[in-house]
């Protein structure tokens, strides 16, 4: 599968003609598109084979990020009247952009999301081999993508061996600490990507704008087509706004009503297109149109942006204090079982009579903390898995060693209410740590900047200024005294096989 946007394809075309050659052709077919290339014009009236490797670029054929492509080799040789025309078997090529390849991995994720989820309803305590598979798809797919960098794939894995792991010691907790990473993982990568793309509607105004500059003689594309390609970008960019809406709830963007209502993008790409047929030179009426269009999705860009991160902070606050009075329950817990495991303090050693006598306070105030730590545990499930663990550990503790007292084993009801003690001292502990995640965790920066994230919405030259300049004393004045260097001629060989070590 090639990178339309990054490698050529290579191709090797043979013809042999029973009449002498005119010319040979690639017929490319793209979606609705259709194109032509001509891979060889043959000169005179004797050729009747052609052998010859072909290297073709396929960016400039597709118009989607994952495309199938049908390739077609068409030869026409010289018969009169009529030139007859032969054509290969077709060669069905499925591409993907870098950005293409980024989206099929989230897709992946999100499969294994939904299998994952399944699982934690049904209550199963280990994934299946169709979803290790579906782990280690999404772990090779992120490898041919630029849009993931070296921490994303330490994460995607570390999700490998937690799933290979699991699958030989299962455990439900792992189940539901891995689901609860994957889930912050994808929402990560969406809010990025969501934000990235919005932006590509810049550079497609750009674009826009420096054709409304030109008289439509001059004009490499009509201003309809790009500004129908926007239109189409701009639909798909509604869904997401629809979604991330609905996600944020009571935080939503007043101004939501009105973009979501009214469609004001789209009436400016319209505005743009019926004032671009009334007028055969360019308009300073569309460039006002666009540039009003500009701001006004800035703006918006601008108020979407800071409800989602309103409401990713409250959120966080939420979690935050709910792992903050969860670890404020779990200390009293351990408070009121250090009190019964005092009660049962060296156990053997004592009369049979006194433990029984004390007993029935002991088994009260053990079955009130089991009550108590159900619903600690409850509250840690979706919060901090590991800490709801070892609450669910310290409630089987203390239920045996209520069990244990009701049978007068009060030595093995001490042992259970000693562990049970311990597994709480653990719990605070995962709770602490998942409260310093939480406080610790950030949110990737934006990166801004003249270029597509994606796919191009439109072509069209796009100039990309940068404040970066390298010191002159850095390259030139380098070369310069390599070039006019006066020394012996070995010397000089020396150093010009270096510079060009260096500049190779």
């Amino acid at each position: 599968t090639p990178w339309p946007d990054e490698k050529p394809l290579g191709l090797k075309v043979q013809v042999l003609a029973k009449n002498p050659l005119q010319a040979v052709n690639l017929l490319i077919r793209s979606g609705k598109r259709e194109s032509k290339e001509t891979v060889h014009n043959v000169m005179t009236d004797d050729v009747f084979t052609v052998d010859t490797n072909y290297s073709i670029t396929l960016e400039n054929y597709v118009e989607a990020d994952m495309a199938e492509v049908e390739i077609i080799a068409q030869a026409i040789d010289r018969s009169s009247p009529i030139p007859l025309v032969g054509y290969s078997d077709p060669l069905r090529i499925q591409t993907a952009s870098a950005y293409g390849r980024y989206q099929a991995t989230l897709n992946t994720l999100k499969e294994l999301k939904i299998i994952t989820d399944t699982n934690l309803s049904k209550q199963q305590a280990k994934f299946s081999p169709e979803a290790i598979e579906l782990m280690k798809k999404a772990q090779s797919q992120s490898e041919d993508s630029p849009f993931f960098d070296g921490m994303d794939r330490m994460v995607l894995e570390k999700f490998t061996n937690q799933m290979e792991t699991n699958f030989t010691e299962k455990q439900f907790d792992q189940v539901l600490t891995f689901s609860n990473d994957l889930n912050d993982f994808l929402e990560v990568h969406e809010g990025l990507d969501d934000r990235e793309r919005d932006r590509d509607f810049f550079v497609a105004a750009r674009t826009l704008s420096r054709l409304l500059e030109k008289n439509k003689n001059q004009r490499p594309v009509a201003v309809a087509v790009v500004a129908g390609r926007i239109k189409e970008f701009l639909d798909v960019r509604e869904a997401r706004w629809k979604a991330r809406v609905a996600r944020i709830g009571s935080f939503a963007p007043a101004s939501w009503v009105e973009i979501g209502k009214n469609r004001p993008f789209h009436k400016a790409m319209d505005q743009i297109i019926e004032e671009d047929k009334l007028v055969a030179v360019a308009d300073k009426k569309s460039l006002e149109l666009l540039a009003g269009s500009v701001t006004k999705y800035r703006d918006w860009l601008n108020e979407l942006e800071a409800a989602e991160d309103k409401s990713r902070e409250e959120k966080q606050k939420e979690r935050e204090q709910g792992l903050a009075d969860a670890r404020d329950e779990i200390r009293e817990l351990q408070k009121t079982q250090g009190q019964i495991s005092a009660k049962l303090d060296r156990s053997i050693g004592r009369e049979q009579q006194e433990l029984q006598d004390s007993w029935p306070l002991v088994n009260m105030n053990q079955n009130a903390n089991i009550n108590k730590s159900k619903g600690v545990e409850a509250q840690l499930r979706a919060i901090s898995p590991e800490a709801s663990r070892r609450v669910q550990a310290a409630i089987e503790a203390m239920e045996q060693t209520g069990k244990e007292g009701n049978e007068g084993k009060f030595a093995e009801a001490e042992t259970n209410s000693d562990l049970a003690g311990r597994l709480l001292r653990q719990a605070d502990s995962a709770a602490q740590k998942s409260q310093q995640e939480s406080q610790s965790r950030g949110r990737r920066k934006r990166v801004v900047g003249d270029g597509y994230f994606g796919k191009n919405v439109v072509g069209g030259d796009v100039e990309i200024k940068s404040e970066y300049k390298v010191d002159r004393r850095f390259r030139e004045d380098i070369l310069e005294d390599v070039t006019t260097y006066e020394g012996s001629e070995e010397d000089r060989t020396i150093l010009n096989g270096y510079l060009r070590d260096v500049v190779r």
